[in-house]
């Protein structure tokens, strides 16, 4: 568990956060402690409401598995989040090479309008140097960590320093499926054993302009192949840089190792061939140190003029060449991961349906469009507009609770300043006349306070009513794949969490968040990560190593790790526990437990209704699944004769 700073959730209507100026200070060094500074947990979030953390607020940690700042959920189009000014230096505990430290993550399917602006991020102390001839010790630390993003948009990393001040960070920006999202007019500094910026997975949508790399270290962009095709998109003359440090060069200035056709990096100028500066060779917009394939080069040569500074235009703005390959139906297929492509193509139809003028830039695209009309594709695009729309308020209790809550900000400001005269008057009557204005204050902030109060039930009547729409819509989606199914059931449990719940989950619904959380993403999709981001701390479940992006330097000590888990299956049954295999089961399961004597197992889907029922004598039963049921979530019940019964999850994969 986490010892947390800041714990923030459930945001009302037009709710406004600020945290300036404060200054986090952790060093566990000597402990295996973990801490987070500010947890912003996401969900229910009411419109309006705006987040701000700035002000020269100072983050300080030396822990393993820690955050400075830890956004987590869905933040959706009527929430800002504005994370600007801020200072972090980050390390590792001394020896320590894994669960590493992060300065901001946000983790989350749905997660709009973030905005990372004008940090520094540098080390919380200096590692000593090991013998020759590694520069300097690796902190194992992160600056910025952007996780799993598939539906959010108009996201931002811009104007931040990630610098040596102390020493530097080992991997400055860390981004894994984050989609729609810029990263423009940064400054990468630095030596060692570090990384500079690190995409893998599925980011359609990314624009990375005008930034600045003078390094030394290992490699200043890479593109990995993680098992999931990474994906960025072109960056057309985006006028990116990349210089030596204090003389030195990198070991690469850039590494695609997947797929460089659909990630190129288009330059106005030949190759750099000499790492002198000074020299008309040196070209810092081409650099000389790419690892690319051969055939497909990472960087190539194309007429143009470079971009500077950040865009104007939302992030995923126009089309390119791999849209064109989403609507051509052209995207490499990978088995091991079939809910890729399908992201890909929610993507793209996200951007034409926000964009109509869009679908004339190719022949591929209006096609395109049709195809996806009655699929899930568009199924899920209309569930999730609704239920973008319901959470906006209406224009009159809009304004009218912006309103209160501003006159009750100027009447708190008026009650300091009367304490502050109370404070320093003396008896008599003019004491008294100040209590008469201070309970006046009050009396008119009470009031205020209830006015915002009812206005804010009306808002949460309002987006409930709204939010039948959205709920019709998902259920009657049909549903063929796995990540399709979970998409569905995540829907339901998420707008019931919101229309009638007020934001807390039921106890059968943790079970399937539950489920669908330890699934694999490449099979189970977004809602794996969405299902995490809504379960509470306590109630999330431990999750396979290998269904997490494991950076390259950390496998062997992830294989350990997961040998370690599996010398722990045996002793499931000891626990009093119950076990399921296979899980995911495709048609056949056995259930193995700690009963004996005579039960009953009964499967029940989503909505409460039996899938199959079978009686059993033992410790075992084997159970076999009909030809019609559906890929998706399931409850399996054990009831014994003795009383004594158990729930567990079953995913149910495509034949």
């Amino acid at each position: 568990m986490y010892r947390t700073g800041i714990y923030i959730k459930n945001f009302a209507l037009n709710s406004t956060v600020q945290i300036n100026g404060i200054g986090f200070a952790a060093d566990m060094e000597g402990t295996q402690n973990k801490v987070r500074g500010i947890h912003l947990l996401g969900g229910n979030v009411g419109a309006g409401t705006t987040i701000r953390i700035g002000d020269g607020s100072i983050f300080s940690i030396r822990a393993r598995r820690s955050l400075g700042i830890y956004l987590e959920g869905i933040f959706p189009l009527t929430s800002t989040t504005e994370i600007w000014s801020n200072h972090f230096r980050i390390s590792n505990l001394l020896g320590n090479t894994g669960d590493r430290p992060i300065g901001i993550e946000a983790y989350g399917t749905d997660i709009n309008n973030l905005s990372i602006r004008w940090i520094t991020f540098t080390s919380f102390s200096f590692n000593p140097p090991p013998a020759p001839p590694q520069a300097s010790a690796p902190q194992f630390n992160y600056g910025i960590a952007l996780r799993q993003n598939a539906l959010g948009k108009n996201n931002e990393v811009a104007l931040n320093a990630f610098n040596d001040e102390i020493q530097t960070l080992q991997n400055a920006v860390s981004v894994e499926g984050f989609q729609k999202t810029r990263y423009c007019s940064n400054t990468f500094t630095g030596s060692g054993y570090a990384d500079g910026c690190t995409f893998s997975g599925t980011c359609p949508g990314t624009v990375f302009t005008g930034n600045i790399f003078t390094f030394a270290g290992l490699v200043a962009l890479k593109v990995i192949d993680n098992g999931t095709n990474t994906v960025i998109g072109a960056q057309d003359q985006n006028g990116n840089e990349w210089h030596n440090y204090l003389g030195f060069e990198p070991l690469d200035h850039a590494l695609c190792d997947i797929n460089p056709a659909l990630n190129r990096f288009f330059v106005h100028t030949l190759q750099s061939t000499c790492a002198n500066e000074n020299l008309p060779c040196f070209n810092e917009f081409h650099p000389r140190n790419i690892a690319q394939d051969i055939v497909e080069p990472f960087f190539k040569m194309q007429d143009g003029v470079p971009k500077e500074g950040c865009p104007d235009d939302p992030p995923g703005f126009g089309t390119d060449e791999l849209d064109r390959k989403i609507a051509q139906g052209l995207m490499p297929y990978l088995s091991d991961n079939p809910a890729q492509n399908w992201v890909l193509e929610r993507y793209l139809y996200q951007k034409f349906k926000n964009n109509p003028s869009f679908t004339n830039e190719h022949v591929s695209f209006p096609p395109f469009m049709s195809n996806n009309a009655n699929h899930s594709v568009e199924s899920f695009y209309d569930v999730n507009k609704s239920i973008q729309d319901a959470l906006f308020a209406s224009e009159n209790v809009h304004a009218q609770s912006q309103q209160a809550l501003a006159d009750i900000g100027l009447l708190t400001d008026s009650l300091i300043g009367v304490d502050e005269q109370i404070e320093a008057a003396g008896n008599g009557s003019e004491l008294e006349a100040l209590f008469q204005t201070k309970q006046s204050l009050i009396d008119q902030i009470r009031s205020l306070q209830s006015n915002y109060n009812n206005l804010n039930v009306a808002y949460q009547s309002q987006v409930a009513t709204n939010l039948q729409t959205a709920y019709s819509l998902n259920e009657s989606v049909p549903t063929t794949h796995l990540y399709e199914a979970n998409e569905k059931a995540f829907n339901q449990i998420y707008l019931l969490f919101l229309m009638q719940q007020g934001g807390e989950l039921m106890e059968g619904q943790v079970l399937v968040l539950q489920a669908i959380a330890q699934q694999d993403p490449k099979q189970g999709g977004p809602a794996v990560h969405a299902a995490l981001g809504l379960l509470p701390e306590c109630l999330k479940p431990e999750i396979p190593q290998e269904y997490l992006a494991i950076p390259h330097e950390d496998y062997f000590q992830a294989q350990s790790e997961s040998a370690e888990r599996g010398n722990q299956t045996a002793k499931t049954l000891a626990d009093g526990t119950m076990m399921v295999s296979p899980n995911p089961a495709y048609s056949t399961f056995t259930v193995q437990g700690p009963w004996e004597g005579n039960g009953k197992l009964s499967l029940l889907d989503l909505q409460g209704k039996l899938v199959l029922s079978k009686v059993f004598t033992g410790s075992e039963v084997v159970a076999e699944l009909t030809p019609n049921t559906r890929p998706g979530i399931y409850l399996i019940k054990i009831l014994m004769d003795d009383g004594s019964s158990y729930v567990e999850k079953l995913a149910v994969q495509p034949k």
